[in-house]
């Protein structure tokens, strides 16, 4: 509550004609925030207003692609030594291990009539995140990349690929999506300071490819690493509703979960993210 108290004093929640409804939602379960952010797609189109999610992750929890490999190389045993859960997104891409991380879910309906918001302006997505980081102080670009995944990478900070968003030539940001007929779903994290646990403490040894980029840690930068001086929740969530505000060139409307919203989501948790056959096969 004091966290939504100090965003209203800011100006944040003046409603207009053009909002983005923005839910500050804290930390959950791997399996509830996946729930949460298909359950805002899946129901976009009946509010059709964007929105955007900033969340985090407790305990810590590793997401595996929609279409990746389970285990893969995954150490199954060490993450459950560790206290890692393990869940399986709704969107592509490759692992991430979310421990000290900063997650955000942009939501865009399909149907708005306003251009800025159809699927052709997708890439506004990744220009709100960059005027985000721009906000801290740090200088990102989007980096526009043809490669795709080399065979044996695990972990989405290891490799480099479509919408990476880089900092002095190291990722920062590692996102994912999914089109969907109600609208577009874009999540991705930054690893606010380096974990204590690395990439090679949970992959089995014997399948780490040769790469010099296969441990993953050299590549991808913490946004402490960055040097910003304010690294906490609140000063990241605020340059990301005001970086977003100022893109898509809407008033940030601060807003909690619907009650239909709440059930799809606790639905999707118990009925598809917790349940072993979409862990292992991505499909229930």
């Amino acid at each position: 509550m004091h966290l939504v108290s100090s965003f209203q004093k800011h100006g944040l929640n003046r409603k207009k004609a053009e909002t983005i409804r923005v839910i500050l939602d804290g930390s959950s379960t791997g399996y509830e925030n996946m729930a949460k952010d298909e359950a805002l797609l899946l129901l976009s189109a009946s509010l059709d207003t964007p929105v955007l999610r900033l969340y985090n992750f407790h305990p810590p929890c590793i997401s595996i692609g929609r279409s990746q490999q389970y285990p893969g190389e995954l150490n199954v045993e060490k993450c459950a030594e560790k206290g890692i859960d393990i869940v399986r997104r709704p969107t592509g891409g490759l692992s991430i291990l979310h421990m000290n991380d900063f997650t955000y879910c942009v939501v865009l309906p399909a149907q708005k009539k306003d251009s800025r918001f159809d699927l052709a302006s997708f890439a506004l997505v990744s220009r709100g995140i960059v005027r985000a980081l721009s906000i801290l102080g740090i200088k990102a670009e989007v980096a526009v990349r043809k490669m795709k995944y080399e065979k044996g990478y695990q972990w989405c900070f290891q490799s480099v690929f479509g919408i990476d968003i880089e900092w002095k030539g190291n990722k920062i940001c590692g996102s994912a999506q999914r089109v969907g007929k109600n609208g577009i779903l874009q999540h991705g994290t930054m690893i606010i300071s380096r974990p204590d646990i690395s990439f090679a403490d949970l992959t089995l040894r014997n399948k780490i490819t040769g790469s010099p980029r296969s441990s993953g840690e050299n590549y991808f930068v913490t946004l402490e690493e960055s040097g910003i001086p304010n690294c906490d929740y609140y000063s990241i969530s605020k340059a990301f509703i005001l970086g977003f505000q100022e893109v898509l060139k809407v008033e940030a409307l601060l807003d909690h979960f619907r009650p239909d919203e709440i059930e799809l989501s606790e639905e999707l948790t118990a009925g598809k993210y917790m349940n072993e056959s979409w862990l292992k096969y991505g499909h229930f």
